[in-house]
């Protein structure tokens, strides 16, 4: 996959986000799908950085535009950064990275937090000091409590950096 960075700008006549039109890119390249479809399907998502969209820092000072991160198939991203140049950046690995790090999954959480799991655990335990019940494993207990353990309960954002997402995801971009 090949990292791409898009800049979508509000179009304040239209109330809209104005996006590159990569509907006009080759129906072999896009296989017939919308943007968002087709990085669900062959890529990874959309990603955000949070800039624009009315939230302006020292890496975006237009507030008027929101830049999307995206890996897609590399004959797509080739033909997306040929037709819109300047809107359509084709990232290295190492930017993608540094990016993807600092910006696209900042706000992230460094972990995920599985209540029902949890919650699980405490009426369990509560019931058994009531009198009620059995008492709760206290392996089962401390691996859910143990973000790197694979059990659920809390664990490792995957997402949190790229290192990991990639990891996890088992993609390796060229």
């Amino acid at each position: 996959l090949l990292p791409m960075k898009l800049k979508v700008r509000w179009c304040a006549t239209s109330i809209k986000w104005d996006w590159p039109n990569l509907g006009t890119l080759p129906k072999k390249v896009t296989h017939g799908l919308k943007l968002s479809q087709f990085s669900d399907r062959f890529g990874l998502g959309m990603m955000y950085d949070p800039c624009g969209m009315g939230r302006v820092d020292d890496e975006c000072e237009e507030h008027d535009v929101c830049y999307v991160g995206i890996c897609v198939p590399e004959d797509y991203a080739r033909a997306a950064a040929k037709k819109h140049p300047g809107l359509v950046t084709i990232l290295s690995a190492k930017k993608w990275e540094e990016w993807y790090d600092t910006r696209l999954a900042r706000d992230l959480l460094d972990e995920d937090v599985d209540l029902v799991v949890l919650q699980g655990i405490e009426v369990r335990e509560t019931l058994y000091q009531r009198g009620h019940g059995e008492k709760p494993d206290p392996q089962r207990v401390k691996d859910a409590l143990d973000p790197d353990h694979p059990s659920p309960g809390v664990r490792k954002n995957p997402r949190k950096t790229w290192a990991r997402f990639s990891v996890d995801a088992g993609v390796e971009l060229t």
